[in-house]
């Protein structure tokens, strides 16, 4: 029995160093291993979602200057717009001056001031360098550099020399942009 006490011991401690070894040299080495590539794996990952705000945020302020710009050229667009149809609408005065001549007279006024209008410098404006009278009653509408400078806006009266009705027609003259703002002047 002595020797079956002594061998048991023996088989224990055996039983005892071999659990230790195995978890000294086998199970701690792959937990290291393990909490190593976790970590590994989770600076990658910081590293990576790091990136992706990054990303976004130049894609968000990208986007947020992209809409400023759009909306700047939008109101640039309107605003042009506004001062053209302030044109149209300071040379319609000038229609109505015009139109009161020829029905009154049975012809179109050969200046401006026989038509009893200013000097047209004096009509100048928002986008509008100066309004005269041309030939046959037509409305000149000089433009400054607020819309291009140089262009015209150009009202052109139609009349029937029997009814004595007028039509007036718009068109533009050196400027696609002006065209462009007023569609319905070709």
């Amino acid at each position: 029995m002595k020797q079956f006490g002594i061998v048991f011991a023996a088989v224990f401690m055996a039983a005892v160093l071999a659990l230790l070894g195995y978890d000294e040299w086998i199970v701690k080495p792959r937990e290291k291993a393990q909490v190593e590539a976790v970590q590994l794996d989770l600076g990658d990952a910081e590293n990576k979602a790091k990136n992706i705000a990054k990303n976004l945020d130049t894609a968000v302020a990208q986007s947020v200057e992209n809409a400023g710009n759009t909306m700047n050229m939008q109101a640039d667009e309107m605003r042009q717009r506004a001062l053209a149809a302030d044109a149209i609408a300071r040379g319609s005065m000038f229609k109505t001056a015009l139109s009161e001549y020829f029905v009154s007279m049975g012809k179109w006024p050969e200046s401006q001031s026989e038509a009893g209008l200013a000097a047209p410098e004096s009509y100048a404006g928002g986008a509008v360098a100066s309004i005269s009278v041309a030939p046959q009653g037509m409305v000149v509408i000089r433009l400054n550099n607020q819309i291009e400078s140089g262009a015209k806006i150009l009202l052109v009266p139609e009349a029937n020399a029997q009814s004595y009705a007028i039509n007036w027609h718009c068109r533009t003259e050196g400027s696609e942009k002006a065209r462009r703002l007023l569609p319905d002047c070709r």
